[in-house]
């Protein structure tokens, strides 16, 4: 499948005034998204995402929630996500359809990266990046009210699956609906229609985000795992 074509067709989509030089890929090849640096004619860069994962509606869902968050976070994290582009006063998405795929595209700013953290962390380490998701999601449940409404949580995942299982994982179904009859039975048990909804990134791969000298987050990018849900989702990953 030609991609760069598909964003070139996106980014003509957007705005046609300003032709693009180059595109790159700078995918981490582990998901079924493809991300891109375009390099326009006038110097300014953008970055592309390209998805054919799931549905278009719940990729503009997502997105228009995270765009609702970078806005209204407190200002220690004015610059923590990257803003998608804007088309007059809606965010802006392309969707490609032929016999092939249906794929969309969606354009951020360019975001700026400072540390990685090291792959083994010590016991302060530990201490100063429980103490930074404490604050993030403490601030996510403050603005928590002000964001657009998901359709998605994590039963409605699972009965997609469910759904779909049969086909898809044959050889593994009868596993894998034991294992989600499980999942909803005990989410019933605990009501976890009643825990806190506040967003979640959950892939907190070390490779997802960056930190200040000082330990800090300072950037985070890849939403691909976004989630309105509890914050014990986020301890998953973490």
């Amino acid at each position: 499948m030609d991609f760069l074509t598909i964003i070139r067709y996106a980014w003509m989509a957007y705005d046609s005034t300003r032709p693009i030089k180059r595109i790159t890929d700078i995918s981490a090849m582990v998901s079924t998204n493809h991300v891109y640096k375009i390099r326009l004619e006038d110097g300014n860069n953008i970055i592309a995402k390209l998805s054919y994962f799931g549905k278009y509606e719940h990729f503009v869902e997502d997105h228009t929630i995270i765009n609702a968050l970078s806005n209204n976070l407190p200002v220690r994290y004015e610059n923590f996500l990257s803003r998608s582009l804007m088309k007059g006063n809606q965010l802006f998405f392309h969707r490609f359809q032929n016999d092939i795929i249906d794929a969309w595209v969606v354009f951020f700013r360019p975001i700026k990266i400072k540390k990685s953290l090291p792959r083994r962390l010590e016991d302060k380490d530990i201490a100063l990046l429980g103490k930074e998701f404490a604050e993030f999601h403490k601030s996510c449940s403050l603005i928590r009210h002000t964001l657009p409404i998901t359709s998605k949580n994590m039963t409605t995942d699972v009965n997609q699956l469910l759904q779909v299982v049969d086909e898809e994982f044959p050889q593994y179904a009868d596993d894998i609906k034991q294992q989600c009859d499980l999942f909803l039975n005990n989410t019933y048990k605990i009501n976890v229609h009643g825990f806190e909804k506040i967003p979640v990134f959950v892939d907190w791969n070390i490779g997802n985000f960056s930190v200040s000298a000082n330990g800090k987050f300072y950037s985070r990018w890849d939403y691909d795992w976004f989630r309105m849900s509890s914050r014990i989702v986020d301890f998953y990953f973490i």
